[in-house]
Order: C-alpha cells, then structure tokens, then sequence
C-alpha cells in the first residue's frame, strides 16, 4: 500500500512486520515513522577544534565526518560520541544517521621522558626519569662516581659537565652518564695524531 505521513519533515522507515507469509488470520501492521533530519552536535575543548563545530543537520540515512584538529603542540586528549569513549583519530565519521548524536573532543598538551642512567662507576643524583611539557625544562641532575677511584667523563650526547638540565625540551632525550676508572690506561692515540709535550717543539 502506499502511505503518507502527515507530520512535517517526518519520512516513512518501515513496516512493523515483513512477515506476510502464510497468514491465517488478520493481521494489523503498522507503518512506522521518523524525523526526516537528525542532529549532530559537536564541541571541543580548550586548544583544539572540531570541523564542523555545532549543530549539523543530517538526513535519515546519510553519513557526517568531522575533522580534528589539535593546536601546535598539543594532541588529541579523548573524543567521546554520546557520552561514550571512542578510539582517538583525527577524523571521526557517523554512518547511516538515524538518531541525534552528540560529539566532543579534549586535547592535551604534549609531554616527554628524560631518561638519564649512569655506567658501571658512578650514579645519578637527582630524578633519573621525568616527564615534562614540551618546551619546558627538566629538573638538574649530576653524574657522581661511586667512589674517589673513578671521574666522570661526559654524556652520551656529548654533554661535558657533570651538572645538566635540559631546557626547551621538544623530543625525548636518553642520555647515559659516562665514567672511567682513574687507574685505567688512556685510551691509545690514533698514528694520524701527532702528540707535543708541553714545552717542547
């Protein structure tokens, strides 16, 4: 049969049943209705955005996609979708709209690991692991030797003094303190090295 709704901007879903065969007996069914548009409300939290942001109208059936975009050096904290948590991504897509939906993203700002460890003959003094913001600093930390028989020589990054903290911090950093035994051999000078005693020519 054919049917018509008589509520404005309200579009025909279904019948109540499909289940025609074999029927012994009247059966009464039911045309069911729905708006014919949905909503989507969007929003975002401090240092990011959501395109687009507010209210979108959908049509029954039809598929929305937002975009989300965090500030620089920020990234994409939570997004729930109804009240619920969903896998975090940078775009997020409703399929087959057939209900109002709501959408909110949070965002957080960067953060990384300073990670110092120290070899066989000395210790860290200080957090030897620290999480920061990205372009901020670290905390000082100094490379000791265990004992008066060992000095420390430098970082693994070529940082010469015992005594550091990192600043403007915008990757993570993992350096190792390195140490040498006062009563070891220097190391061999290379033949290409041309070695002068201090006073001689």
């Amino acid at each position: 049969p054919t049917v018509k709704c008589k509520r404005n901007n309200w579009i025909f879903r279904s019948w109540s049943t499909r289940d025609f065969d074999f029927l012994e007996k009247d059966l009464i069914v039911y045309a069911q209705y729905g708006p014919a548009v949905q909503t989507i409300t969007s929003s975002a939290g401090l240092n990011g955005s959501i395109s687009p942001e507010g209210d979108t109208t959908v049509r029954y059936g039809e598929a929305q996609q937002y975009v989300i975009t965090p500030a620089p050096d920020y990234h994409i904290a939570s997004i729930l979708v109804d009240g619920a948590s969903v896998p975090v991504s940078d775009t997020y897509e409703f399929y087959f709209v057939e209900a109002n939906h709501t959408i909110h993203v949070e965002f957080a700002i960067d953060t990384y690991t300073l990670e110092y460890v120290a070899e066989t003959g000395g210790f860290i003094e200080g957090i030897a692991t620290q999480t920061v913001d990205v372009k901020t600093s670290g905390v000082q930390v100094k490379a000791k030797p265990v004992d008066n028989n060992h000095i420390f020589v430098e970082w693994s990054d070529g940082y010469p003094a015992d005594i550091r903290t990192d600043s403007n911090v915008t990757s993570n950093i993992s350096v190792t303190a390195r140490f040498r035994d006062v009563n070891d051999n220097y190391p061999t000078v290379p033949d290409n090295l041309r070695v002068i005693a201090y006073g001689r020519k």
